[in-house]
Formats: structure tokens, sequence, C-alpha cells
């Protein structure tokens, strides 16, 4: 199969052209006017749900880009919108694969793969988020945490308590296998980053994601009473994991993507706490 057309939008192609050029075989950037075999959404926009439901009449794929919390759609209406979008992908046979901040790591697909059963075990779990775009609201950053949370083997179950106010927020709730879960999260110009522990009496174990754009590994550790134990380093980005990704689905149909079934749970989640 020839490279798949990627139709970019004009203000993401200093970000994505660098990531596509490292997939040439796979990838190309259409010509302006020329549209593409996948298209890109920027999930940053507030009305990305509409742009993405569009875009599954005329792409063979979707990158939905970095989304967050909707806001031109009513909240009680914006989960049943995704849960529809989910189930006309599956329907129509066009992947939509979401590139989250910090749960598309592969570093923590490492961790999950690893330590993801005693992870589903501990007897707390908490997720910190410092977030170095100043553009993104606290709602935003708790559907990141969320996320990862979720990527890392401690999906939300519950999440109630949901406290934003300017700089910073904080959710409380539980996993779902009832593990009390603390989700906080910064606003900072210094840096950002995002890090999950789970811990018991005799274990902990925890996940580190630096921002995307620093190029950094994610870091998974272990420590017990045999000490530390790092996983192996992936040098590569949730960008170009979610790339390829998108290649395998497209190209030998290798699974289903479940990205924006996940999106819409937590993001249900966090509208049933706000």
């Amino acid at each position: 199969m020839n490279a798949l057309t990627v139709d970019v939008p004009p203000d993401l192609t200093a970000d994505l052209v660098p990531v596509l050029a490292s997939l040439p075989d796979d990838f190309r950037v259409s010509a302006d006017g020329e549209g593409g075999d996948v298209l890109v959404v920027d999930g940053r926009l507030a009305d990305w749900p509409a742009r993405l439901e569009r875009s599954l009449e005329d792409v063979r794929g979707v990158l939905l880009l970095d989304p967050g919390a909707p806001e031109v759609l009513a909240a009680d209406g914006d989960v049943d919108v995704l849960r529809d979008l989910a189930s006309r992908s599956a329907a129509t046979a066009v992947p939509v694969v979401v590139d989250r901040r910090w749960s598309g790591a592969p570093g923590v697909a490492g961790f999950a793969r690893e330590f993801g059963t005693s992870t589903a075990s501990a007897s707390s779990v908490s997720v910190l988020v410092v977030e170095a775009d100043l553009s993104r609201s606290c709602e935003d950053a708790a559907v990141d945490a969320l996320g990862l949370a979720r990527a890392a083997g401690a999906a939300a179950g519950r999440l109630s308590r949901f406290h934003g106010r300017r700089g910073s927020w904080s959710a409380q709730g539980t996993t779902v296998q009832g593990a009390p879960l603390h989700l906080m999260g910064v606003l900072s110009a210094a840096g950002g980053g995002a890090t999950v522990t789970a811990s018991s009496a005799s274990w902990q174990t925890a996940v580190s994601v630096p921002h995307p754009h620093s190029a950094a590994p994610a870091v998974a550790r272990r420590t017990d009473e045999a000490g530390e134990r790092l996983l192996p380093t992936e040098f590569e980005g949730a960008s170009r994991a979610a790339w390829r990704r998108l290649r395998a689905l497209l190209r030998d149909g290798a699974g289903r993507a479940a990205d924006l079934s996940e999106l819409a749970e937590d993001l249900a989640l966090l509208r049933g706490a706000v």
C-alpha cells in the first residue's frame, strides 16, 4: 500500500510535519486543497465534536489531536454525541485514534503491561498533572488526567467533588476496582508533566510523563522490599505512537479503536462531578 495522504490544518503543520516525516513509508502530507486519506481534527478547538462528525463521511481515518472538554455542546448532550460518533466510526470502519496528551506515551502502555495487575489492586491511586499550556482549562486538564489513569491500569469508576479554580483543580473518586482515587493539577508556565502513583502497604508503582514538547521519554518504576525496578526506556513520543497505531488500523485491520468510547466515559465522569 502506498503512503496514506494526510490533510493537516495549516496551524498544526509545524507540530505534525516532523512526526509524519519520521514515518515516510506510511504517511505524506497532502498538497493544499487536495484533501487526504486521513484528516487531523484539532481537539483544542471548542467545536471539535462537530468537526469530527463531518469528517467521518469523507476520509478513511481520523487523528483527533489533544482533545479537551467540548464547550459548544450542552453539558447533558456532549457525552451522548461522542458515544454516537464512536458507534458511527465502528459501523463505517473509519477508525478514530485519539492522541491524548499524557496517556499515549509508549512508556505508559509498557507500565500497564508490566504493572497493571498490581496497580489495579492498589490501596490508593493519585494522579498529578502540571500543565504548561495556560490556555488549557481545568476541565481539559482533568480529562487528560482521567485518560492517563485509564491507560496506566487505574481507570476511574466514580468521580466526585471536582473543584476548579484559577490555576489549579482537584477531584476525588474511586477506581473501577474501588481504590480511593485523588486527581489534582496546576497550570504553570514553568513546565509540564504528569505522574500516576499507585500504592499499597508493601509496594508502590509510578509512571511519570514529561510534557510532549520536551521529547523526553516516560519513566516507569516499581518499589518494594526488593528495591526499585525501572522499566526499559521507550524513546518515542505519544504523537508518533498514535500515528503508528492509526497506520496499523488502516493497513492491517489490527483491532478496533476504542479511543472515542473511552474519551466519552472519561468526559461522563467529569460531567457528573462538576
